[in-house]
């Protein structure tokens, strides 16, 4: 319908008979159509892509491993250059910020926002890191809380600990 369109106000302009309202009018139904050009497809570029798992990732190398053999990816988003980079098995995480959740591999229910937050993070599962490093080095940890820049960054660990301020 839209090239049927485009046929009908933007014919050879051999004749130069093309008005700018012609060009406004395609261009408008071009936006108008957006919409039903992408129903029901997935959008996949180089750096944006919505896997078939109910997973969004945006930014380059976010979940970037999901290519590999036995990787998998259910319900996590990933806004942010290697946001949840290594992810292997890992479920329902959410990663925004460069790094955050950069190491995961088998940790579920984790919540990484901002620079490096919960970065170090392999196996841990139910961590909140939201500022530039909270949580940051934390590998096996379940549970925890940490709130502000660099808050429970020396945690490798430990389990059920809640910090708020700067580290």
């Amino acid at each position: 319908e839209y090239i049927s369109s485009i046929n009908s106000l933007l014919p050879d302009n051999s004749t130069q008979q093309i008005s700018p309202e012609d060009i406004r009018t395609t261009l408008t139904n071009l936006v108008d159509s957006v919409p039903n050009f992408l129903a029901g497809h997935d959008v996949n570029a180089d750096n944006i892509s919505t896997p078939s798992t109910r997973t969004t990732r945006v930014g380059n190398l976010a979940i970037g491993k999901l290519g590999l053999i036995n990787r998998t990816s259910t319900d996590n988003s990933a806004f942010g250059y290697y946001s949840l980079g290594a992810n292997y098995t890992g479920n329902e995480n959410t990663a925004i910020g460069s790094h955050a959740l950069g190491c995961n591999l088998d940790g579920d229910h984790n919540v990484g926002v901002g620079f490096n937050a919960v970065a170090g993070n392999v196996e841990g599962s139910g961590n909140i890191g939201i500022g530039t490093n909270a949580l940051g080095v934390n590998t096996t940890g379940a549970n925890n809380v940490a709130i502000g820049q660099s808050a429970l960054d020396a945690n490798t660990t430990a389990s059920n600990n809640t910090a708020v301020g700067y580290a």
